[in-house]
């Protein structure tokens, strides 16, 4: 190509348009590939697009179908409270069709005496999100408690829409008047349970002050008695008076023991203080207890004590409790002149049996079935009864020792009571001899070593006096005090035993015992007419070493003094 300076005007502009159109041809194909990758960015928002028009139609249609199966009601409110729309729990708990329900105003399900209250819940869905209210609808003729719950949603075009749930209250409220009955049921039954408490506790603080008052007479006349026999030149035919009278108020004061035995049996309140016993000497101080009246009677008592295995663990108490109602009935029942038999025999499974068998009328099968009631007699005779309470004590007495009690006839014609206890090893040593000895109540009040003195608090006139009299009798030193301010007024240094009632016209024994141990160790026994197992204990705390329950005989007032002063 000649030089640019050479070329001719129509070389430059034919130059000129070739280098024009090879810009705008490169101009051109950057422009095809622009729109071409702009259409391919197209084409990927179009099929995303149409991707997330399908979720959204599969979520409307999941959301649709869970609105419309769902098993709770649901609702949809305007802002004037119709019906938008319902869901079918919704429409078939308002007993409609869908169609018949929309456009319709809710408030003609409401019961008229809910309306006010359906329109407040509209009026707060309004001002607030969220709006919980509970009314009763009118549904096919019955009132249905329900539950609405509504949330508010802003809509473009139809203003606010509240979503409401509607939940059927019908089962919580029968559940919660279920509950609400069950709890005032429940408090009746608090209410009845503290009221028969409360009769029952007046009624054990009426038997323990009966008691108290029945038992306090019987502490002179058993000491009074005693000091009769002591008199020197005592005609026999006197004495036998006196055993006599000394019988029958002992037989006072077990009936009464036994009237307070049934009330605390019924009430589960008899407890046991178990110690190993020969079962044979118990039987024979029971049958010695009985000597003067089967003397008097003319009757005979035979031991028959064969049993080689014989210690049961036992109350003592309680053990002679047993036996004495049982031979005191067979006594009652055995004709002037009869026998009655004690026998004990090794039984099977490590037990030991004894039968205590009369030669009275026998027992009629008809009444064997009801004999261990309560308040039954034995037998339908006058002249031999009671109050039918001994043989009902001793049953649940032997049961509670784990034994049993049955009755049948004996070989010679009369009744026969068979016991069975379960054996324990015997004691060994000193053991022995105290369990053959007995309780230190039962055993004949010994010479004391030395004369003591003893303080008395006893605020019973009769009783006082007939106590501080077979004391002085029998060698004591007493002084007397009538009530607590008496006895801290004592020369205390010369006191060697306290002997007080525990319920005194200005206090109790307690405040005695306390008051003078705290000036110095001093041995207590305590009177009462109180003997359950809970007065016992509060006097074991209280620092006594003895409880002895009135009538009080004076073998074992001084055993008890002698046991307190020596230990």
């Amino acid at each position: 190509m000649p030089p640019r300076q050479d070329l001719t005007r129509e070389q430059v502009l034919a130059e000129l348009n070739e280098r024009r159109a090879t810009e705008l041809d490169e101009e051109l194909r950057a422009l095809v590939e622009s729109l071409m990758i702009h259409q391919e960015e197209l084409r990927q928002q179009q099929a995303a697009t149409e991707a997330a028009q399908r979720e959204l139609e599969v979520s409307r249609d999941r959301y649709a179908a869970l609105f419309d199966l769902a098993p709770v009601a649901y609702l949809c409110l305007d802002a004037s409270g119709c019906l938008q729309d319902v869901n079918l729990t919704g429409a078939r708990l308002l007993g409609a069709e869908r169609e018949q329900l929309r456009g319709r105003p809710f408030r003609l399900h409401v019961v008229p005496g809910d309306r006010d209250r359906f329109a407040e819940h509209v009026a707060r869905c309004r001002r607030e999100e969220r709006a919980r209210t509970e009314l009763a609808l009118q549904l096919r003729g019955r009132e249905v408690p329900v539950e609405l719950t509504s949330r508010s949603f802003a809509t473009p075009l139809d203003g606010p829409i509240f979503y409401t749930a509607l939940v059927d209250l019908t089962e919580r409220k029968r559940s919660e008047e279920e509950r609400y009955r069950a709890e005032q049921e429940r408090q009746r039954v608090l209410r009845e349970s503290e009221a028969s408490r409360a009769a029952n506790e007046a009624k054990d603080r009426f038997l323990a002050v009966l008691s108290h008052e029945l038992r306090t007479p019987l502490t002179p006349i058993l000491f009074g008695l005693a000091t009769i026999e002591l008199q020197p030149g005592l005609p026999d035919s006197l004495r036998a008076t006196l055993d006599m009278m000394r019988r029958n108020v002992e037989l006072e004061a077990r009936l009464i023991d036994d009237l307070l035995d049934v009330t605390r049996i019924a009430r589960g309140k008899l407890r046991l203080e178990r110690t190993t016993l020969d079962l044979h000497a118990v039987l024979g101080e029971v049958a010695e207890a009985f000597r003067s009246e089967l003397e008097a009677d003319g009757k005979d008592l035979v031991l028959e004590l064969d049993a080689q295995r014989r210690h049961v663990s036992a109350d003592p108490a309680r053990l002679h409790q047993i036996f004495r109602n049982l031979v005191g009935n067979a006594i009652r029942f055995s004709p002037r002149g009869g026998s009655i038999s004690v026998c004990t025999r090794d039984r099977d499974g490590g037990r030991v049996g004894a039968s205590i068998s009369d030669s009275g009328p026998g027992l009629p099968a008809e009444h064997r079935e009801r004999l261990f009631q309560p308040f039954e007699q034995a037998v339908d005779d006058p002249r031999h009864a009671g109050l039918g309470l001994g043989l009902a004590i001793s049953k649940a007495l032997v049961e509670q020792h784990g034994g049993r009690i049955e009755a049948g006839d004996a070989q010679a014609g009369g009744a026969r009571f068979d016991v069975e206890l379960p054996c324990v090893e015997p004691p060994s040593g000193d053991a022995v001899a105290e369990s053959a000895a007995g309780s230190p109540a039962q055993r004949a009040p010994a010479a004391t070593a030395r004369a003591r003195t003893v303080l008395l608090v006893e605020d019973h006139c009769d009783t006082a006096e007939a106590l501080a009299m077979s004391l002085r009798l029998r060698g004591y030193e007493v002084w007397v005090a009538n009530g607590v301010a008496q006895a801290l007024d004592a020369p205390l240094d010369a006191v060697d035993v306290l002997v007080s009632d525990l319920r005194l016209a200005d206090g109790t024994g307690f405040d005695v015992i306390a008051a003078l141990r705290a000036r110095r160790p001093i041995p207590g026994v305590a009177m009462s007419g109180y003997g359950s197992e809970s007065d016992r204990r509060r006097t074991r705390d209280a620092g006594f070493d003895a409880h002895l329950v009135k009538p009080v005989s004076i073998a074992a007032l001084i055993a008890a003094i002698e046991t307190a002063t020596t230990s």
